[in-house]
């Protein structure tokens, strides 16, 4: 119907902001790691000061990502919808909130990374096709 257009509509419309808090998450990534091979040569204070600064970045993608999947689950309407945006939004803060585990080599992480982006986007296509 021409009501359920209109509710429906917006969701679509801001759905890719997910897209930019990913991107914006990637950033804080790449900052942290330039900061902390900075670091190595400045010392430990420094490293601890960068990882704070990388729990601040990361703090607001979260907020970011909270924000818009209340302001999402709101406006879509339907079971599989809303199932699509909280299988998608639980991917997405998964991969966010994922850190290097002890004795992890770096290569190990990125691996574990990718393999993590690659839920977020088969969710997310699941999800445009749910709206």
């Amino acid at each position: 119907s021409a009501a359920l257009a209109q509710t429906v509509e917006p969701a679509k419309d801001h759905v890719q902001d997910y897209e930019l808090l990913s991107a914006q998450m990637r950033i804080c990534r790449m900052a942290h790691k330039t900061d902390t091979l900075r670091a190595q040569i400045d010392g430990r204070d420094q490293m601890v000061a960068n990882y704070r600064k990388f729990l601040s970045c990361r703090d607001k993608v979260t907020t970011g990502a909270k924000t818009l999947y209340s302001e999402l689950f709101a406006k879509v309407r339907g079971a599989a919808g809303r199932a699509a945006l909280k299988n998608h939004h639980a991917e997405f803060v998964v991969m966010i909130e994922a850190e290097r585990r002890d004795n992890e080599s770096e290569g190990a992480f990125a691996a574990r990374l990718a393999s993590m982006d690659d839920k977020v986007k088969i969710a997310y296509q699941r999800l445009q096709l749910e709206l």
